[in-house]
C-alpha cells in the first residue's frame, strides 16, 4: 500500500487546521482594524486619532503611523496563511515546523490585540454638536446669539451644517453664522435656498475658516437673514472629532 499525502485525521493536519482558523481570525480583526483607520484617515484635515484613557491626559496617534503598522501585519497575516497552507499539503510535516508556525501566529495575535486595543482606547467616532434654535412651530426671525452654548470638550470641525422643521417658500435666502468666543467660524456662512429644509441641497455650501474649539469656548448662533418668515425649526450641527 502506498503512503500519500496524510489525511486530514491526522494529528497533524489537525493542528495545522487549528492554525488556520487561528490566521483566519487574525485576518478578521485585522480587516476592521484597517476600516476603522482608512474611515477617519477620509476625514477631510485628519491626520492623527487623538483622545484619552479613563480621563486622562490625550495621546495622539499618527494615522500614517497606524496605516504602516497595518500594512506590516497584513503581509505578515498573508506570509502565515501561505505558511499553513504549504505545510497542510506537504506529505512530510514534522512538529517543529507546526511549533514555528504557531509561535508566529501567537506573535501576530498579540500584535492585533496591541494594535486594536491602542485604537479602541481612542475616541475614533465623529462628534456632533447640536445647536437647536427655537421651537418647532414658531417661525425663525433674524438675530444674534439666537441660541448660546459652551463647547462640553475640545473639538476639531470637519463638517457643519443646517436644517429646518419647514422650509421657507421666498424671498432672502436664509443664512446662518456661528461663531466661537465672538468671532465667526466661517469664510461662506451657511444657507438652505428656498423650499429646502436642509443645507447640504444649497447652491454654496458653507467654508470653515475655524475648525478648532477648545472646551469651554463660547458658541453662539445668528440667523443673518430670512425670507417670507415662514421658516422654523432651526438646528446647525457641528460634526467633527475630539
Amino acid at each position: 500500500m502506498s503512503l500519500g499525502r496524510p489525511s486530514i485525521t491526522t494529528p497533524s493536519s489537525l493542528e495545522l487546521r487549528g492554525v488556520q482558523g487561528a490566521i483566519g481570525n487574525i485576518r478578521q480583526r485585522m480587516e476592521a482594524v484597517e476600516a476603522e483607520v482608512i474611515r477617519v484617515a477620509g476625514v477631510a484635515g485628519q491626520t492623527a486619532f487623538t483622545g484619552g484613557v479613563g480621563g486622562s491626559t490625550s495621546s495622539t496617534i499618527a494615522i500614517a503611523n497606524l496605516q504602516t503598522a497595518v500594512a506590516a501585519l497584513a503581509s505578515r497575516t498573508g506570509v502565515l496563511e501561505t505558511s499553513a497552507a504549504t505545510l497542510l499539503a506537504s506529505d512530510s510535516v514534522q512538529d517543529g515546523q507546526i511549533a514555528v508556525l504557531q509561535y508566529a501566529v501567537a506573535a501576530a495575535q498579540y500584535d492585533i490585540s496591541v494594535l486594536a486595543g491602542l485604537i479602541s482606547a481612542l475616541d475614533l467616532r465623529p462628534q456632533c454638536l447640536d445647536l437647536f434654535v427655537g421651537d418647532e412651530t414658531t417661525a425663525i426671525t433674524t438675530g444674534t446669539a439666537k441660541l448660546t452654548r459652551r463647547a462640553p470638550f475640545a473639538f476639531t470641525i470637519t463638517d457643519v451644517r443646517a436644517s429646518l422643521a419647514t422650509a421657507q417658500t421666498s424671498g432672502a435666502l436664509f443664512t446662518v453664522n456661528v461663531k466661537a468666543n465672538g468671532t465667526t467660524i466661517f469664510s461662506t456662512k451657511i444657507t438652505i435656498d428656498n423650499t429646502e429644509r436642509t443645507s447640504t441641497t444649497a447652491a454654496a455650501l458653507p467654508v470653515l475658516s475655524t475648525t478648532a474649539l477648545a472646551s469651554d469656548d463660547e458658541l453662539t448662533v445668528d440667523v443673518d437673514q430670512v425670507g417670507d418668515g415662514t421658516a422654523k425649526g432651526l438646528k446647525v450641527y457641528l460634526i467633527g472629532t475630539t
